[in-house]
């Protein structure tokens, strides 16, 4: 089988994968590409915000890959990416050097060396300046007069904005205020920004930059588009039979998405973990919690924006039930109803959860019974995994055995590797993994088939309550009895 998943570098994909594997993000998509076919000068910046994993660089190479492939687009703009990283950019002048590199760059691919050489002098001419706001402002009357002659606009692809212009190239007031000037009163560049999370020049009005980005927060993949995304994986890979087992056995599906939520980086990391999973089952709890670990920064700076009460509301809903309401909230952290209900709209706002709409079956009846969920589902088992780290077995990944596995083939699975522990008596770091995977496939087993036949006996009191023919109550027996004796053979 091929290997095709970069997990942080989508950029480095086919872009015909990358548009075969998009998934849930037609609209956002089709608007960012509206508003680079727009003719008039850009009243607004872009910034998408959302956690690592969420498909933010996809989305950005996905659309880089879509302009260059139109003639009548690179006719009017002329894109760039920064490395994602964006190492070294710590200034105005870093950041207008970068533009101006990239962009001569970009005009020598294209065969327009004449245009690459201008570039290049100006960048030749501000070097031996000693004064950083006289280069910058140089460049920056460059590149105004080239944008004007070729009536080209530079199309700039940023990504970690939350770190290149919160933290760096604007730390200064009065830089921000020039880039601020720039960005609303010279038509010259658009940019298309992505940060992990919300920062203070954004969403602070009185910062220079507040205002200035339309502001679209990506959300996590619903159930039916998380599992679209691992059929399209399966499918990409040649695991014709994978694919299929993913269309009909939607436990499966439901499994990883508990785990991952939908979260597409989580996904198909899960993904790439268990489709041999029958030969690595403790391979895919290191894997998983391994993956909890890489979001370790992200949520710490998450943490870090929120107000002591702000946190313990957030913990409220890592700690509790996935939907909760203000009251319940309250009740839990001892703090009034109503001041619950002014912290979740914050934390609403700033996209830590979710309200649920009321036309789901979870709501309740008037505003003040609204339920809320957790924006991340990952949030909730990353905390889960900081707070308890001496306990022996986790029950996440005891509740993804549930949902993945049938009991019958937890059963066959225990059976084969108590087989192999018997066997492999002189390999001491096996036989602990091994224990180990049996300790949890032993509870998972108990759990599974107390809730087989609890499902069973549900299924057969609905059959006689809707007072079935007798054939569909034979019918019912007949699986009942099948599965029973299944379940508890021996």
């Amino acid at each position: 089988m091929k290997t095709i998943y970069h997990p942080y570098t989508p950029s480095r994909q086919d872009p015909g994968f990358l548009e075969r594997t998009a998934t849930g993000r037609d609209k956002l998509l089709s608007a960012l590409l509206a508003g680079i076919e727009q003719k008039s000068r850009q009243a607004k910046h872009q910034l998408l915000i959302g956690p690592r994993g969420i498909g933010k660089s996809h989305i950005i190479a996905l659309l880089h890959h879509k302009i260059k492939s139109s003639s009548r687009l690179m006719a009017k703009w002329l894109p760039v990416s920064f490395p994602e990283e964006a190492a070294g950019i710590i200034t105005l002048r870093d950041f207008m050097e970068k533009v101006t590199r990239l962009s001569g760059e970009k005009l020598e691919n294209e065969g327009l060396s004449d245009d690459a050489m201008r570039l290049r002098e100006i960048l030749e001419v501000t070097d031996g300046e000693s004064s950083n706001q006289k280069a910058t402002n140089q460049i920056r009357s460059f590149l105004i007069e080239w944008t004007e002659k070729n009536q080209r606009k530079i199309l700039i692809f940023l990504e970690n904005a939350d770190r290149v212009i919160g933290d760096r190239i604007t730390k200064r007031l009065p830089d921000e205020r020039w880039l601020a000037d720039l960005l609303m009163n010279e038509d010259i560049f658009y940019l298309i920004a992505t940060s992990a999370t919300f920062f203070k020049q954004t969403t602070d009005e009185d910062h220079p930059l507040c205002g200035l980005f339309r502001v679209d927060v990506i959300d996590e993949l619903s159930l039916e588009e998380s599992t679209e995304l691992l059929i399209k994986y399966a499918a990409e890979e040649g695991r014709t039979a994978l694919a299929k087992e993913l269309k009909t056995r939607t436990n499966r599906t439901q499994a990883i998405y508990t785990l991952a939520g939908g979260n597409p980086r989580l996904l198909i990391m899960l993904y790439i973990l268990i489709r041999n999973s029958d030969a690595n089952i403790t391979n895919v709890e290191a894997g998983f919690f391994s993956l909890l670990e890489d979001l370790t920064p992200y949520f710490q700076s998450c943490m870090a924006q929120l107000t002591a009460q702000e946190e313990k509301v957030l913990v409220a809903f890592a700690e509790g039930p996935e939907f909760l309401g203000p009251e319940e909230v309250g009740r839990n952290i001892h703090m009034s109803t109503d001041k619950v209900t002014a912290h979740l709209q914050r934390l609403k706002s700033t996209g830590f959860v979710k309200e649920i709409e009321k036309s789901t079956p979870f709501s309740c009846k008037g505003d003040e019974w609204a339920l809320y969920r957790l924006s991340a589902t990952s949030f909730r088992y990353w905390y889960q995994m900081n707070s308890e780290q001496n306990r022996e077995m986790s029950e996440i990944f005891i509740r993804f055995l549930i949902l993945y596995y049938t009991y019958s083939e937890i059963e066959q699975i225990y059976l084969s590797r108590s087989t192999k522990l018997l066997e492999g008596e002189n390999a001491s770091t096996v036989r602990t993994d091994a224990r180990r995977e049996l300790r949890y496939l032993e509870v998972a087993m108990r759990l599974a088939k107390k809730e087989e036949i609890q499902t069973l006996l549900t299924s057969l009191e609905r059959g006689l309550n809707k007072k079935s023919p007798s054939e569909g109550i034979k019918h019912i027996y007949e699986d009942l009895l099948k599965s029973i004796r299944n379940i508890l053979r021996f």
